[in-house]
């Protein structure tokens, strides 16, 4: 298996008062120009494994054809490809809904192309970047 075809993802479900979505986190692979995202406040840089993050506000097993918004959000340390429990200083909660291997397609610093092998999201999905950190989910999985 080579390292693009070996790639985990999980999908967290991250909930706190008033606020319910879903972090899709892929890890990075080695060859992709897309650059980090740091947590605001935070010099010290995240290892180089860590997991580009995208905010989507529709459960998993909602997107099955179609466009959604996404949000990337700052890098997320590996830990999180199997963490549950709170964060933001308790504040908030994150619950693994889904998780599995990828294979990337193609990638550039404004576009991924990955077939997701989940148990809920399985198939082809695109990542494109619309402005800034606002990006778009596409998907024809299933």
């Amino acid at each position: 298996m080579t390292e693009t075809q070996g790639l985990k993802f999980v999908v967290h479900r991250h909930e706190r008062p008033g606020d319910l979505h879903w972090d899709l986190m892929l890890e990075r692979p080695a060859n992709l120009a897309l650059p980090a995202i740091r947590r605001p406040g935070r010099e010290s840089g995240l290892p180089e494994q860590a997991l580009l993050t995208w905010r989507i506000d529709t459960a998993p097993e909602r997107l099955c054809g179609g466009a959604v918004a996404a949000t990337r959000l700052f890098d997320h340390s590996p830990r999180f490809l199997t963490y549950e429990g709170p964060v933001n200083q308790g504040a908030a909660a994150v619950r693994i809904v889904d998780s599995g291997r990828y294979e990337l397609i193609a990638g550039s610093c404004s576009r991924l192309e990955v077939f997701l092998h989940g148990a809920t999201l399985t198939g082809l999905f695109t990542l494109s970047q619309v402005e800034g950190e606002s990006w778009r989910l596409q998907t024809t999985a299933r």
